[in-house]
């Protein structure tokens, strides 16, 4: 029996170097999770100033503008905030088939209009009543062999498949295109 260390069974230094190794290996992985951490906490800080800044542009100071409203379409769900198509006017069809308010569907589920279909529509909706005056809006593109489904479907909404323009008020003060006279 060796009391000094020296030779022996020799299993000790390989021991102690395996629990080296370990507790390397484990602090780089700490550190490695301490950045992530903190680069996470990065993010969140600079989103949150960002909302910040970014909330007088998004909140109408109306809560039930700023509601949100939401569809399933085939099993899918679809959002949108209701002063989105809130211009589209109280009883327009995309209005009522989100409303949880009358006039309103009983059913909130689409199950006739393919959930693509429908999520274009509600986008060319939401462009037509957030674009400003004298914008033209053009329809969203489909696969011609989708097409004459698609516009059966944006009728059935009281939209055409058509570009759509804004045209100014007509006060006499302001003109599309002048005479020469």
């Amino acid at each position: 029996m060796e009391v000094d260390g020296q030779g022996g069974e020799g299993g000790g230094d390989a021991a102690e170097k395996a629990i080296q190794d370990s507790v390397r290996a484990y602090e780089r992985r700490m550190r490695a999770y301490a950045k992530a951490y903190k680069a996470l906490v990065w993010q969140r800080d600079e989103l949150r100033q960002f909302l910040t800044a970014m909330a007088p542009f998004l909140s109408s100071g109306d809560s039930e503008a700023d509601s949100i409203l939401t569809l399933t379409v085939m099993g899918r769900k679809v959002c949108i905030m209701r002063k989105t198509i809130g211009r589209l006017g109280h009883n327009h069809p995309l209005m009522t088939r989100f409303s949880t308010t009358p006039p309103c569907f009983a059913n909130r589920q689409v199950r006739q209009v393919p959930a693509d279909h429908f999520m274009m529509i509600v986008e060319f909706a939401r462009r037509i009543s957030t674009m400003p005056h004298s914008q033209v809006i053009s329809p969203p593109l489909v696969e011609e062999g989708d097409k004459r489904h698609f516009v059966e479907d944006i009728e059935m909404y009281s939209l055409k498949y058509q570009p759509y323009c804004h045209l100014p008020a007509a006060d006499g003060h302001e003109f599309i295109a002048k005479s020469a006279e």
